[in-house]
């Protein structure tokens, strides 16, 4: 999930780690901006640290969202839900996959 930038390059998550996280997602962190948040968000998304958000770091990430919270999905309803995210994204969907860039475009796009 999360790139080692924000581990401490350990591959883990400690504790103080988790806080922050929690803290630059909430917006109460005094040491980020808005491009360090949108970074963090986009590395959680990008799994295997590519640099990009593919169909398969975000099938991986809904399947495990999911399944970690006991919503019984099939990998069939998973990719459903895949291909209409990236549907709605012409360069995404052109692409096969979304860099940051269109990462910020979109979200940037959407209600806070």
């Amino acid at each position: 999930g999360i790139n080692a930038e924000y581990m401490g390059g350990s591959g883990d998550i400690d504790f103080t780690e988790f806080v922050l996280a929690l803290a630059v997602y909430h917006g109460k962190s005094t040491t980020q901006n808005s491009e360090d948040k949108a970074r963090f968000l986009f590395s959680i998304y990008d799994v295997d640290g590519d640099q990009y958000i593919s169909k398969d770091d975000l099938r991986k990430i809904l399947y495990d969202c999911l399944t970690s919270n006991d919503c019984a999905i099939s990998q069939s309803d998973c990719e459903k839900l895949v291909e209409s995210t990236f549907a709605k994204y012409p360069s995404a969907a052109s692409a096969g996959r979304i860099d940051f860039t269109t990462y910020k475009a979109i979200v940037g796009s959407r209600p806070t």
